[in-house]
């Protein structure tokens, strides 16, 4: 039973930190578009 829960869990694990990488990575484009925005004004 332990070897599948160890398993399983870094699979969750890299799934996660894949969606915060997305999540950043947005976040960081989003926020170069305003100042860019607010530049050109």
């Amino acid at each position: 039973m332990r070897s599948s829960v160890t398993r399983e869990v870094p699979g969750k694990i890299i799934n996660t930190l894949r969606k915060h990488k997305r999540l950043k990575a947005k976040t960081h484009s989003t926020q170069k578009n305003k100042t860019h925005a607010a530049h050109n004004i």
